[in-house]
């Protein structure tokens, strides 16, 4: 339990070894989606950061196999993370998403665990 509230520094993105970044229990407020595009990141814990958004602009390159947003406060799943084709793990429980699941989801052939309890979802599955 940190208390980062600022930008990751842009040298981040010079971490070409990172397989793991952690920073939950933060006050982020935000998802870089330069992040992504780091070449060999496959965990990326968000979890508790005060994050309103997805990155609508995720590149299809990504090699994440688990990202952890929980306990944020977004408020919709953008059609970019179908682009992260080798997701495994998502977890989006106690957001603030409404209406129904997107159907682009489905898209993620390697997803095994998707938790989206405690949000304001609606609808068929």
């Amino acid at each position: 339990d940190n208390r980062i509230s600022r930008d990751l520094p842009n040298e981040m993105t010079l971490l070409k070894e990172l397989q793991y970044l952690g920073l939950a229990d933060n006050s982020l407020g935000k998802l870089d989606p330069l992040l992504f595009e780091l070449p060999k990141l496959v965990v990326l814990d968000f979890d508790n950061n005060g994050i309103r958004t997805i990155p609508k602009n995720i590149p299809k390159r990504s090699r994440l196999k688990e990202l952890y947003l929980a306990e944020n406060g977004i408020e919709e799943i953008p059609e970019s993370i179908a682009d992260l084709e080798r997701l495994e793990v998502l977890w989006l429980f106690e957001n603030s998403l409404e209406g129904t699941l997107p159907t682009f989801l489905g898209l993620l052939s390697e997803l095994v665990e998707l938790d989206i309890e405690d949000n304001y979802l609606s609808g068929d599955l």
